[in-house]
């Protein structure tokens, strides 16, 4: 649901009043007016105040907006903080595409052994939707960089492994 109480202020304020709570809402009026200038004030407010508990959520709708500026800045900052994101619902949500361009960004800053965590977590979160994915994203996981003692769990679920739809 659109909120446009703030739409006759974008249209003949020179001022805008942008907050977490407002800017979704002032962005998409943005965007249907087509007023360049709200939506470029819209998008750096939400890149200045990108934080792990919301980086995520940016970055899927800068995904629907197909804002590929936001998009990019988003998943850096993601790829960036990714040991504080792994745990977070708004992670498992990831479509495929998202996911897959954080697991294998170049800027990855986590563990090995988190890496092959959420690759495993995303995919039980939809294993009928997912698994077949899940294999393909394994050839992002740097095998040599994995932990001892993660490989000998690793070796332990082999069942659990074999036993997945």
């Amino acid at each position: 649901v659109l909120c446009f109480s703030e739409s006759p202020n974008l249209c003949f304020c020179k001022d805008i009043q942008i907050s977490t709570d407002t800017v979704q809402d002032i962005l998409t009026a943005a965007i249907i007016f087509q007023l360049v200038e709200v939506q470029e004030a819209c998008l750096e407010f939400l890149k200045q105040r990108l934080h792990p508990v919301n980086c995520l959520t940016v970055l899927r709708l800068a995904e629907r907006l197909q804002n590929d500026d936001l998009l990019e800045v988003s998943l850096l900052f993601a790829a960036q903080h990714f040991s504080q994101l792994e745990h977070n619902e708004d992670f498992l949500m990831l479509d495929s595409n998202l996911f897959t361009r954080l697991i294998s960004s170049q800027e990855f800053n986590g563990l090995e052994d988190d890496r092959l965590k959420s690759i495993v977590s995303w995919a039980k979160h939809d294993a009928t939707g997912r698994l077949n994915v899940a294999s393909k994203l394994c050839c992002y996981v740097q095998t040599p960089r994995l932990s001892k003692d993660y490989l000998q769990h690793l070796s332990q679920a082999k069942d659990e492994w074999e036993t997945s739809p």
